[in-house]
């Protein structure tokens, strides 16, 4: 069980190319048609998917990048259980900027930004075969299995597995404290 969910300590949302900023109703249709561009095609329509936009989020980020200001990425934590300490994370980046890094630095801020804001003993994950490469190795390490539906999702024009994966609190910290110069590089002077 977790203590509480007071607030620890507020990290920071950009790093040297990208930019997070709290996801708002107007930026519906962009994640709509995100959300598209990456085969999700059971989606209801876009005026049921406004009207629900973050409904069931605790935090929602639209990334984007700090040189242009484009939006490239969307981010969530959702599906929260306080009291039992963890929650859903999310994100989806436009297919140009896939194994650019910059949705992986999207997460990596979003998951600072969960286990600072709120004590998530763990965040989970659901994805596919398809797309559980796009975690990178060096995240890939921290993530388990610990559950898999089996043709759960149609994705793509087929049915894939849902797996979800966990990514535990003190896993992440000892990471994170050992990864402290690639953060500093990636975030750059805060001061």
């Amino acid at each position: 069980m977790i203590e509480s969910s007071r607030p620890i300590a507020r990290p920071p949302l950009r790093t040297r190319r990208i930019d997070m900023r709290l996801a708002e109703r107007s930026d519906a249709r962009f994640v709509y048609e995100l959300m598209l561009q990456q085969g999700n095609l059971t989606m209801r329509s876009f005026e049921e998917f406004e009207e629900r936009f973050n409904s069931k989020a605790l935090v929602g980020f639209i990334a984007s990048t700090v040189r242009s200001g484009e939006p490239i990425g969307y981010t969530n934590v959702y599906d929260a259980d306080l009291a039992l300490g963890h929650a859903y994370v999310g994100a989806a980046v436009l297919p140009d900027r896939i194994g650019s890094g910059m949705g992986m630095e999207a997460l990596g801020l979003t998951i600072d930004y969960a286990f600072s804001m709120w004590r998530f003993r763990k965040l989970y994950a659901g994805t596919t075969e398809a797309s559980i490469g796009h975690f990178g190795s060096s995240l890939g390490d921290l993530l388990h299995e610990e559950g898999r539906l089996r043709d759960h999702l149609f994705f793509g024009g087929e049915l894939w597995d849902l797996i979800i994966l966990a990514l535990y609190r003190s896993e992440w910290t000892a990471w994170r404290t050992e990864h402290q110069r690639l953060f500093d590089v990636v975030i750059g002077d805060r001061r």
